[in-house]
């Protein structure tokens, strides 16, 4: 039994390490380029996902975190490089995915965003629901009842007729998160998921992150959140002024003495721990 707040070894983390050594790539990205008019966001970056790796990406705001994020999935589309998820090349040489290529990209890659994007006039449960009628064709009460299990699984049950106004905003989260599950995808990305949010909140989500991570869901996390990068992720990616400029594990990530690293490190403080699940209050 451990107390609140205090940290242990994760077994799973240590499985999905063993995992990932002969696991195909889920994600790979080389050379990719992005400018917005004469701002250079994206300068060259590669970077390669194993299946099952959790992958936190950190860095100062403009860094090209986000826009790294939202070309993986081509929300947008790069000015060059190549990005491959599983067996979909999503961009090549100026080529990207269209029509129903795109669709079924899109399916492979689920994603949360700091502002959930919720339907406000869709309760919890119908929010979920609504991708599985639409992209995996399931009726209506077959939807209901695997939405209701997805929400169990992010621990809000409870809460399925609850409309998103009646949540709070981790509550909200966690419906986000429990929608992105329900396409099946193989790739999660969160784009700062607690960046909104209150402590409390933050903790509750960052959990259900790690129980999904420990399930074996491939996840790349835009986080300010040095907890969860350091105790869950496999690997740490810092991108400073669209550059990779450190690609490592979360222990010589943050012991780096790249100065920029080491600063990033000393500026944002380990923030709130995350709860085992044989944590007592």
């Amino acid at each position: 039994m451990t107390r609140r707040g205090v940290s242990l070894p994760d077994p799973a983390a240590s499985a999905r390490d063993r995992a990932t050594r002969t696991a195909e790539l889920a994600v790979q990205v080389d050379g990719l380029c992005k400018s917005f008019g004469t701002n250079v966001v994206l300068d060259g970056v590669d970077l390669h996902v194993t299946e099952g790796q959790v992958v936190s990406i950190l860095g100062r705001s403009g860094s090209g975190k986000s826009t790294l994020l939202r070309c993986i999935n081509l929300l947008e589309i790069p000015d060059g490089g190549r990005v491959q998820v599983g067996r979909h090349r999503a961009f090549d040489n100026g080529h990207a995915l269209r029509g129903n290529d795109l669709v079924k990209l899109r399916q492979a890659v689920g994603m949360v965003f700091q502002s959930f994007h919720l339907f406000p006039h869709l309760t919890a449960i119908e929010n979920v629901a609504l991708p599985l009628m639409q992209l995996r064709g399931r009726d209506v009460s077959k939807a209901i009842a695997e939405s209701l299990e997805l929400l169990d699984r992010v621990g809000l049950a409870e809460k399925s007729k609850q409309a998103p106004h009646q949540l709070s905003g981790g509550q909200q989260q966690r419906v986000a998160i429990a929608r992105a599950l329900a396409v099946n995808p193989k790739v999660l990305l969160f784009d700062e998921p607690t960046s909104a949010l209150d402590p409390e909140s933050t903790v509750d989500v960052l959990n259900v992150m790690r129980n999904i991570s420990s399930d074996g869901m491939t996840m790349i996390v835009v986080t300010h959140e040095l907890s969860f990068a350091t105790e869950v992720s496999n690997r740490i990616v810092m991108i400073d002024e669209g550059k990779v400029i450190e690609d490592g594990s979360p222990t010589s990530v943050s012991r780096s003495t790249n100065p920029r690293t080491a600063s990033f490190f000393k500026f944002f403080d380990r923030g709130p721990r995350l709860r085992r699940d044989d944590d007592q209050p």
